[in-house]
């Protein structure tokens, strides 16, 4: 069901009342800690859980529409950021990653540019960026996205052959290759 689009005004005021009387209850105490939410806005120093935002300024139930993408969309396009909590999961990194070179090809692109573009992609604020991993000086990040390439690789989706160029594998059109989603 789609929500109507939002006014930054009601916005505000429903963030001003989640501080008031939501923030501090049993159900939200801690909620930026929690796995299940994924993005947060952030105003003045201070996060908010985007679709329960969403649902107090629109009026409609937080059932009746979905988060990510949808409820994102509605607060950033009222002005505000919105970012995400945590680094998104192995999953998710796999399909962006591979997006991202369906896009390039049959060009390459480097590491360092994927890393980039995909955490833009994902809305990571820099503390995501650069979280260190526990067990060594690696970023959490960079090693995240590495995982997703040679999960790639073992499918037959991403050609090694080329050191610091990840490309997808050249195929014709008889080759027969199951899709591997």
């Amino acid at each position: 069901m789609p929500v109507a689009p939002l006014d930054r005004d009601r916005t505000l005021e429903s963030m001003i009342r989640f501080d008031r009387e939501e923030r501090n209850s049993p159900k939200w105490r801690d909620w930026e800690t929690k796995e299940n939410h994924k993005y947060a806005i952030v105003h003045d120093g201070r996060l908010y859980p985007v679709k329960e935002i969403v649902s107090l300024a629109s009026g409609a139930p937080t059932s009746s529409f979905s988060g990510g993408a949808q409820a994102n969309g509605l607060v950033r396009k009222v002005g505000f950021n919105v970012e995400a909590l945590h680094l998104p999961t192995e999953r998710e990194v796999q399909i962006a990653l591979h997006e991202l070179l369906l896009e390039q090809a049959p060009s390459a692109i480097e590491p360092a540019l994927a890393y980039e573009t995909l955490a833009d992609q994902f809305a990571l604020p820099q503390h995501l960026r650069t979280k260190r991993m526990e067990n060594s000086d690696a970023l959490h990040w960079q090693n995240r996205v590495r995982l997703a390439r040679r999960k790639l690789i073992d499918l037959g989706v991403i050609d090694p052959s080329e050191h610091g160029r990840w490309k997808l594998v050249l195929r014709t059109a008889r080759s027969g290759s199951k899709n591997p989603w």
